[in-house]
């Protein structure tokens, strides 16, 4: 009978212990979604990162979705402009490491739903693992770190880079104006 009692207290805790470890494990998130939120002159569209087509699909159809509701213009340039949201599929292992710097940021907020008004530009992040999702807001400052990060995650996605850079160069024009 002892037996049989140690042996389950060992066995609870080799299973507690397991599922401590597997709990600190940092996530990966398979689908990354950019925004730039601020002032702009021209539609700065989200960029979509993931592993998987189908999963980044997914999110480019939410996107589609609420700027039908969002944006008030003719059918033929919304299916335009809808049409010019990219999507990058990157390997499992680029994805995972883009989740380890995101989360060694460790300082990106919940979004503010307060109905205030937002003056300097943020990026609007989803991070997603399949169809469980949150919302981060990383401030101006903050965003041209983590965009020149991402720049060198990728480096071999020039067209990637590129958009990275664009949204990088409105973050950094709302910057000078502050200095």
């Amino acid at each position: 009978m002892m037996k049989q009692w140690i042996c389950v207290a060992a066995m609870m805790l080799l299973f507690m212990s397991g599922a401590g470890l597997r709990a600190q494990t940092n996530p990966v998130y398979t689908t990354i979604c950019i925004e730039y939120v601020g002032e702009m002159d021209r539609p700065i569209l989200p960029v979509i990162l993931s592993n998987s087509s189908g999963e980044a699909e997914q999110y480019k159809q939410k996107y589609i979705q609420r700027y039908k509701q969002e944006w008030r213009t003719d059918s033929d340039t919304f299916s335009f402009l809808i049409q010019l949201i990219d999507i990058y599929i990157v390997p499992e292992s680029t994805m995972k490491k883009i989740s380890d710097m995101l989360l060694q940021k460790g300082d990106l907020k919940q979004p503010d739903i307060s109905g205030r008004p937002i003056t300097a530009p943020t990026l609007e992040l989803i991070l997603a693992t399949g169809q469980d999702s949150r919302r981060a807001t990383v401030k101006a400052e903050q965003s041209v770190i983590v965009l020149d990060e991402l720049k060198k995650l990728v480096p071999e996605q020039q067209p990637l880079v590129n958009d990275l850079s664009y949204i990088e160069r409105y973050m950094n024009r709302f910057l000078k104006r502050l200095h």
